[in-house]
């Protein structure tokens, strides 16, 4: 009895250590199903930085949502959610192009300061007054 214990306990560990493997690649999978479509760069004038709109796909059980980041003029967009602002439809109120992206409308005031114009009836998640140096005013458009 006492050698078939012996032999089982190695193994408990170990199945708890495949587990942990298992999930962890489970959840930084689920990161990576999200996808960014870009619409539309906006250069400052100094042609330093960008605000990049882009529209984000989770799958399936998420909707569509427009969002916006900041960026100096060189980098690429991150595959991650925006830094700046991000709305969807408010579930169809809100005006939406072919893809169900928001119609936004991106102007730079000067090199520090970006004005964003989008749907009031848009549902907004974030909208950041400043990133990176940056100060943002929205504004909202609309019946």
């Amino acid at each position: 009895m006492r050698r078939n214990m012996k032999i089982k306990q190695p193994i408990i560990p170990l199945l708890i250590l495949i587990m942990f493997v298992v999930n962890t690649n489970l959840l930084l999978g689920c990161s990576e199903m999200c996808g960014n479509e870009i619409l539309q760069i906006a250069f400052s004038p100094d042609e330093k930085r960008k605000a990049v709109i882009f529209l984000r796909d989770c799958g399936a059980t998420t909707g569509y949502s427009t969002q916006i980041s900041l960026l100096d003029a060189q980098e690429e967009l991150p595959p991650k959610k925006g830094n700046s602002f991000i709305a969807d439809s408010n579930h169809g109120q809100a005006q939406t192009g072919m893809r169900d992206e928001l119609d936004i409308y991106l102007q730079w005031a000067h090199n520090k300061e970006l004005i964003v114009k989008y749907d009031k009836r848009a549902r907004v998640f974030r909208s950041k007054q400043s990133a990176d140096g940056v100060t943002i005013k929205y504004e909202q458009q609309g019946e």
